[in-house]
Protein backbone atom coordinates (compact mmCIF):
# COMPACT_ATOMS: atom_id res chain seq x y z
CA UNK A 1 0.00 0.00 0.00
CA UNK A 2 1.35 3.22 -0.92
CA UNK A 3 2.49 5.79 2.06
CA UNK A 4 0.58 9.23 1.97
CA UNK A 5 3.68 10.99 0.35
CA UNK A 6 3.36 9.18 -2.92
CA UNK A 7 -0.40 10.07 -2.79
CA UNK A 8 -0.22 13.47 -2.50
CA UNK A 9 1.07 13.55 -6.06
CA UNK A 10 -2.39 13.11 -7.15
CA UNK A 11 -4.15 15.23 -4.75
CA UNK A 12 -2.03 18.78 -6.37
CA UNK A 13 -3.65 21.63 -7.78
CA UNK A 14 -3.48 22.01 -11.58
CA UNK A 15 -1.48 25.26 -11.45
CA UNK A 16 -0.45 24.80 -15.02
CA UNK A 17 -3.97 24.78 -16.35
CA UNK A 18 -4.15 28.24 -14.88
CA UNK A 19 -4.82 30.95 -16.91
CA UNK A 20 -1.91 34.23 -16.57
CA UNK A 21 -3.85 36.76 -14.80
CA UNK A 22 -2.57 39.39 -17.82
CA UNK A 23 -5.01 37.53 -19.94
CA UNK A 24 -8.74 38.91 -19.97
CA UNK A 25 -11.15 36.41 -20.73
CA UNK A 26 -13.57 36.86 -23.66
CA UNK A 27 -16.29 34.44 -23.33
CA UNK A 28 -19.79 36.25 -23.65
CA UNK A 29 -22.88 34.77 -21.83
CA UNK A 30 -26.31 35.33 -24.01
CA UNK A 31 -29.65 33.79 -23.34
CA UNK A 32 -31.15 31.77 -26.55
CA UNK A 33 -35.06 32.83 -26.46
CA UNK A 34 -35.83 31.01 -29.59
CA UNK A 35 -34.40 28.02 -31.22
CA UNK A 36 -34.40 26.41 -34.83
CA UNK A 37 -32.17 25.55 -37.33
CA UNK A 38 -32.12 28.51 -40.11
CA UNK A 39 -30.03 26.96 -42.64
CA UNK A 40 -30.28 30.21 -44.68
CA UNK A 41 -28.67 31.75 -42.12
CA UNK A 42 -26.12 29.18 -41.53
CA UNK A 43 -25.60 29.33 -45.29
CA UNK A 44 -24.74 33.39 -45.29
CA UNK A 45 -22.38 33.49 -41.79
CA UNK A 46 -20.24 30.69 -43.71
CA UNK A 47 -20.04 32.43 -46.40
CA UNK A 48 -19.06 35.74 -44.76
CA UNK A 49 -16.58 33.85 -43.09
CA UNK A 50 -15.29 32.04 -45.81
CA UNK A 51 -14.67 35.58 -47.62
CA UNK A 52 -13.56 37.05 -45.05
CA UNK A 53 -10.85 34.14 -44.33
CA UNK A 54 -9.80 34.80 -47.93
CA UNK A 55 -9.22 38.45 -47.60
CA UNK A 56 -11.69 39.11 -49.90
CA UNK A 57 -13.95 41.73 -47.35
CA UNK A 58 -12.91 43.93 -44.62
CA UNK A 59 -13.64 43.40 -40.96
CA UNK A 60 -15.84 46.28 -40.93
CA UNK A 61 -17.93 44.67 -44.39
CA UNK A 62 -17.89 41.22 -42.60
CA UNK A 63 -19.54 43.21 -39.68
CA UNK A 64 -22.20 44.95 -41.29
CA UNK A 65 -23.29 41.53 -43.44
CA UNK A 66 -23.65 40.03 -40.10
CA UNK A 67 -26.07 42.19 -38.75
CA UNK A 68 -28.27 41.44 -41.53
CA UNK A 69 -27.85 38.09 -41.22
CA UNK A 70 -31.42 37.88 -38.56
CA UNK A 71 -33.24 39.57 -41.06
CA UNK A 72 -36.12 36.96 -42.35
CA UNK A 73 -36.94 36.79 -45.59
CA UNK A 74 -40.73 36.48 -45.38
CA UNK A 75 -43.42 38.42 -43.73
CA UNK A 76 -45.50 37.48 -41.28
CA UNK A 77 -48.66 37.55 -43.82
CA UNK A 78 -46.25 34.39 -45.49
CA UNK A 79 -45.85 33.00 -42.20
CA UNK A 80 -49.34 32.70 -41.31
CA UNK A 81 -50.31 31.60 -44.71
CA UNK A 82 -47.96 28.96 -45.24
CA UNK A 83 -48.86 27.50 -41.63
CA UNK A 84 -52.84 27.54 -43.10
CA UNK A 85 -51.81 25.66 -45.91
CA UNK A 86 -49.71 22.90 -44.31
CA UNK A 87 -53.08 22.29 -41.87
CA UNK A 88 -55.35 21.90 -44.44
CA UNK A 89 -53.10 20.12 -46.82
CA UNK A 90 -52.67 17.21 -44.23
CA UNK A 91 -56.89 16.47 -44.26
CA UNK A 92 -56.39 16.62 -48.48
CA UNK A 93 -53.34 14.64 -48.70
CA UNK A 94 -55.17 11.67 -46.20
CA UNK A 95 -58.14 12.10 -48.06
CA UNK A 96 -60.42 14.18 -45.56
CA UNK A 97 -63.97 15.47 -46.67
CA UNK A 98 -65.04 18.73 -47.49
CA UNK A 99 -66.06 18.88 -43.77
CA UNK A 100 -62.32 17.46 -42.61
CA UNK A 101 -61.03 20.40 -44.64
CA UNK A 102 -63.17 22.91 -42.88
CA UNK A 103 -62.40 21.75 -39.47
CA UNK A 104 -58.69 21.47 -39.99
CA UNK A 105 -58.84 25.09 -41.71
CA UNK A 106 -60.38 26.17 -37.92
CA UNK A 107 -57.40 24.53 -36.22
CA UNK A 108 -55.18 26.14 -38.57
CA UNK A 109 -56.80 29.51 -37.63
CA UNK A 110 -56.27 28.98 -33.95
CA UNK A 111 -52.43 27.49 -34.05
CA UNK A 112 -51.98 31.03 -36.36
CA UNK A 113 -54.52 32.94 -33.33
CA UNK A 114 -51.97 30.85 -30.51
CA UNK A 115 -48.66 32.60 -32.75
CA UNK A 116 -50.10 36.41 -32.23
CA UNK A 117 -50.65 35.82 -28.53
CA UNK A 118 -46.89 34.29 -28.20
CA UNK A 119 -46.06 38.02 -29.26
CA UNK A 120 -48.70 39.73 -27.82
CA UNK A 121 -48.73 38.67 -24.25
CA UNK A 122 -44.47 37.67 -24.55
CA UNK A 123 -45.11 34.38 -23.82
CA UNK A 124 -42.33 31.07 -24.91
CA UNK A 125 -42.66 28.58 -26.73
CA UNK A 126 -44.27 26.15 -24.42
CA UNK A 127 -46.44 28.50 -23.33
CA UNK A 128 -47.88 29.22 -26.37
CA UNK A 129 -47.77 25.19 -27.38
CA UNK A 130 -49.68 24.99 -23.71
CA UNK A 131 -52.37 27.30 -24.41
CA UNK A 132 -52.47 26.65 -28.09
CA UNK A 133 -53.56 22.86 -27.71
CA UNK A 134 -56.28 23.78 -24.68
CA UNK A 135 -57.89 25.85 -27.51
CA UNK A 136 -56.95 23.35 -30.24
CA UNK A 137 -59.03 20.84 -28.24
CA UNK A 138 -61.76 22.37 -26.57
CA UNK A 139 -62.86 23.59 -29.83
CA UNK A 140 -62.40 20.26 -31.66
CA UNK A 141 -64.41 18.26 -28.51
CA UNK A 142 -67.45 20.45 -29.27
CA UNK A 143 -66.95 20.49 -33.22
CA UNK A 144 -66.93 16.37 -32.63
CA UNK A 145 -69.47 16.58 -30.05
CA UNK A 146 -72.09 18.81 -32.14
CA UNK A 147 -71.17 16.12 -35.32
CA UNK A 148 -71.75 13.11 -33.63
CA UNK A 149 -75.36 11.45 -34.57
CA UNK A 150 -77.72 11.46 -31.49
CA UNK A 151 -78.77 8.48 -29.49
Amino acid sequence: MPDHRSLRQYHRPLRHLRRPPSIEPITIVRRIKHRGTHLRKIHHVNNISRQLTKGEISLEEARVRLEKVDVSEYTLFHFDLAVFFLVVSFAVLLGGSIWDIAVSGLAALLVIFGYWLQGKLAMNALMTGTVSTFFLGSIMLFVLLGSAPAP
